[in-house]
C-alpha cells in the first residue's frame, strides 16, 4: 500500500520513481491519498483495505502526516479488529514492513518510532520500536519542488528538532554531537534561502 498526501509525492518525483520500481519488480500497488493531518478513522479504513488485499508492506511518501499515517496503517493492517485503546498500546502482531520516503526536510518521521494522528478531534501519538521504518529514503532531490514558505518552515522544524535533541534530558554523547553539527548546518541553509529569494 502506498500512502501519500495531496500532491507532494507526485510533484517531487518520488511517486513516479516508486511506481517505476514497483512496476519493474511486478508488485501490484494500492494507493491511498490525501492523508494530510490524518484521522485515525482514515487510517483504519486504509488498513482494512490493506489487510483485505494482503498488502506485503506499506510505503509512505510526503511530509510528516503521510509518513505517520503509513506507520499507523502498517500496525492496524497487521492487527485486524484492533480497537483504539489497543492501538495506543503495543499491538499483538508486529506491523507490516514500513518504507518511508520524505519530501520535506523537517519532519523526522522517517527516522522516528512515533505516529501522530487525530483521534476524536485531538492529536495523539503512539510510539514504539516496532514503528521504525524498515527502510527510510532521504533523497534531497525530492525536496526541490517545495515552495519557499514550506522550505523555510520545514527547515525551522529541522532546526527545532536539533535544539530539542540537544536539550533533552535523554541527550547522550552521540545525540549531542549530532545536534551540535546539525544546528549550524540548518542555520546556514536557512540563511542561504533568505539570500536566494531576495
Amino acid at each position: 500500500m502506498v500512502v501519500t498526501g495531496k500532491h507532494s509525492a507526485k510533484a517531487s518525483g518520488a511517486l513516479d520513481d516508486l511506481t517505476e520500481v514497483l512496476r519493474r519488480e511486478k508488485f501490484p500497488a494500492l494507493y491511498t491519498t490525501g492523508l494530510r493531518k490524518p484521522l485515525l478513522s482514515s487510517c483504519e479504513e486504509a488498513a482494512a483495505l490493506a489487510a483485505e488485499k494482503k498488502a506485503a508492506f506499506v510505503v509512505g511518501i510526503g511530509g510528516g502526516s503521510p509518513l505517520d499515517a503509513a506507520k499507523a496503517i502498517a500496525a492496524l493492517a497487521a492487527n485486524p479488529g484492533l480497537d483504539r485503546e489497543g492501538f495506543s498500546k503495543k499491538p499483538g502482531n508486529p506491523p507490516l514492513p514500513i518504507v518511508l520516503i520524505g519530501t520535506t526536510s523537517g519532519t523526522g518521521s522517517e527516522v522516528s518510532p512515533t505516529s501522530v494522528l487525530t483521534v476524536d478531534g485531538v492529536k495523539k501519538s503512539v510510539s514504539g520500536p516496532e514503528l521504525y521504518a524498515s527502510l527510510a529514503i532521504a533523497n534531497p532531490a525530492y525536496t526541490g519542488t517545495m515552495s519557499y514558505n514550506t522550505t523555510v518552515s520545514t527547515g525551522l522544524d529541522a532546526f527545532c528538532h536539533a535544539v530539542e535533541g540537544y536539550f533533552s534530558p535523554a541527550c547522550d554523547d552521540i545525540t549531542g554531537y549530532l545536534a551540535e553539527k546539525a544546528m549550524p548546518m540548518v542555520y546556514r541553509g536557512l540563511k542561504m534561502m533568505r539570500l536566494k529569494w531576495r
